[in-house]
């Protein structure tokens, strides 16, 4: 058994509009490529066509069809702990998300860590989904607490986001100090926190 430790991941600039916080191309970290390549004029444009290419990267994941999950923010929001998440699959189309209108389905939930936590649950991503359930924050934080490893499978989301397909799982995060991290691995991977 492989158990996968949280990934650190920097931000972009902060710009007036949009800011890729974090973003991954399957399990492949791409937050500065995806900054450079996504944001446009304060918008969020995602050519999921042509990602490997976009991105100047190699498939992380070859002969699996990927997602690209993005973790952002609007700077242009006056709610500056306001984050949402772009989560689609490769080749299904051209995204265009402007900072002036950010779908509500977007924005990440706001739960707060159970007692003990000594982590912040930003936002979660099976496949193409956000979870937004109380229950997997839930058992994530527990997790976080027992310091156990775990599997990344849909039993631990509840739901399949990508029905059909492999699928990564993603759990951005804010550690003790606030540095924003990320847990990420491909569906039957181990993680821990």
């Amino acid at each position: 058994m492989t158990v996968s430790k949280a990934a650190t991941t920097t931000a972009s600039a902060a710009t007036p509009g949009i800011t890729i916080l974090s973003a991954f191309f399957a399990d492949k970290d791409v937050t500065a490529a995806a900054s450079t390549a996504f944001v446009q004029n304060g918008n969020l444009v995602v050519d999921t066509n042509t990602l490997s290419s976009t991105l100047s990267i190699s498939d992380p994941w070859w002969g699996t069809l990927k997602t690209i999950s993005i973790l952002y923010s609007d700077g242009n929001n006056n709610n500056n702990n306001a984050t949402y998440i772009f989560s689609q699959a490769e080749q299904s189309g051209v995204y265009t998300i402007t900072a002036s209108a950010i779908p509500v389905s977007a924005s990440t939930p706001v739960i707060l860590p159970s007692k003990g936590a000594g982590i912040s649950i930003i936002a979660v991503v099976w496949g193409k989904q956000q979870i937004d359930t109380l229950s997997v924050f839930e058992r994530l934080y527990y997790q976080q607490i027992t310091n156990w490893g775990f599997r990344i499978d849909t039993a631990l989301f509840g739901l399949d986001g990508f029905w059909g397909h492999e699928k990564v799982g993603i759990v951005w995060y804010r550690d003790g100090a606030g540095r924003l991290k990320a847990l990420v691995a491909r569906e039957g991977g181990w993680v821990k926190f």
